[in-house]
């Protein structure tokens, strides 16, 4: 679907199936995308102010400038798609690759499946998440500067 620029504020989008929509640019605030399909959505640039994304499926979403909703992101030194880490922390949603849930349901997989089979890539991933703990420790410093 071309949705490019469309006025889609406060839409029931839920369990919408969006796989591959361009949603570039579009207005998407207080949207209803909880248990939407985003896999390989285009959401750059687009307004998600207050939109509802439980459980939303964002796999290899191109998230670029989007607007309002927190991202960290990086990418382990390979150019393999499924070593492309997002973490949206006010989801608790983490996607890495094919990985799609929480930040702790990835710990434990990477402990599983590469501990002891893959040090080499262990290693990156303790440095994933290392790098994604040390932006929200600076995040919330920055926050409490803030208020003070």
């Amino acid at each position: 679907a071309d949705l490019r620029s469309a006025n889609l504020s406060s839409a029931d989008l839920s369990w919408a199936d969006l796989r591959s929509a361009n949603l570039r640019s579009a207005d998407l605030s207080s949207a209803d995308l909880s248990s939407a399909d985003l896999r390989w959505a285009n959401l750059s640039s687009a307004d998600l102010s207050f939109a509802n994304l439980s459980s939303a499926d964002l796999r290899w979403a191109s998230t670029i400038n989007v607007r309002n909703l927190r991202i960290i992101s990086c990418q382990l030194n390979t150019s393999d798609q499924n070593r492309n880490i997002a973490y949206y922390p006010d989801l608790n949603l983490i996607t890495a690759g094919c990985f799609f849930g929480t930040l702790d349901e990835l710990k434990e997989r990477v402990e599983e499946a590469h501990k002891k089979d893959n040090p080499s890539i262990y290693a990156k991933y303790q440095a994933v998440f290392t790098f994604i703990e040390t932006v929200l420790e600076i995040e919330k410093g920055n926050n409490h500067e803030r208020k003070q």
